[in-house]
């Protein structure tokens, strides 16, 4: 068994802040002002983990509507900035519980830590929250070729890192990020009820996950991985 730390990967929306009501705020507003439709509060759960482009898409297909890559592109560009003056006033008091006290307690313990979010404006949110040096390595979506569920961000974060996907644990909040953990060959840790399925651990929120208790899960994997070396 490598004698290296296991990287800790985490999303940024509903994982480390609560930015989800604002993006589908966002969406409703914009949404309703280029289509006219009014956007069903249960639509927000299929937008979590989604990049701005594939959000878009699914809100399309819920309405059955079809656009020219002008419009499309007009309404990405809109709910953008309608979302940016939203973001506006974070700081580090929006970190959801216990995001602060963990990021502090891994990066002691010489644990490499990676953001692997879909957002485009997650250096601005970080850079709010106080956290952005707290990351050896950040994903850029806009190099990445698939969105969640594929695996694409994650290996990315794995190969920045020069860290062996299987000697990483990703935190998500959303089924499509878990599923991008698993197919990524990672440890998936859900942060919330809606993504429990199919991870390898679940905590309601990070105040309440143990880093002891999650390096030992990756501890056994690999130990089952590689029995002559466990």
């Amino acid at each position: 068994m490598t004698g290296r730390p296991p990287a800790f990967l985490f999303d940024l929306d509903g994982v480390l802040v609560d930015t989800a009501p604002l993006h589908f705020a966002a969406w409703r507003a914009v949404v309703r002002r280029h289509l006219g439709i009014r956007l069903p509060q249960a639509l927000e759960h299929d937008l979590r983990g989604l990049s701005r482009a594939d959000s878009l898409r699914r809100i399309l297909a819920h309405g059955g509507i079809r656009l020219s890559a002008d419009r499309f592109a007009a309404i990405l560009e809109d709910k953008n900035a309608l979302y940016r003056r939203m973001i506006a006033d974070l700081d580090p008091n929006a970190l959801l519980p216990g995001a602060d006290r963990l990021l502090t307690d891994l990066a002691a313990a010489g644990h490499p830590l990676a953001l692997v979010s879909a957002s485009r404006n997650a250096p601005a949110i970080l850079a709010r929250l106080g956290i952005a040096e707290r990351f050896a390595f950040r994903v850029d979506p806009a190099r990445i070729a698939r969105g969640k569920p594929a695996p694409d961000i994650f290996l990315a974060a794995a190969a920045g890192m020069d860290v062996p996907p299987r000697d990483c644990i990703g935190f998500e909040d959303a089924p499509a990020g878990i599923a991008g953990i698993k197919a990524a060959g990672m440890i998936a840790v859900a942060v919330g009820s809606q993504a429990a399925a199919g991870a390898d651990l679940a905590v309601p929120d990070l105040a309440a996950c143990d880093p002891a208790t999650v390096v030992a899960l990756w501890r056994r994997r690999r130990s089952a991985d590689d029995p002559a070396t466990g």
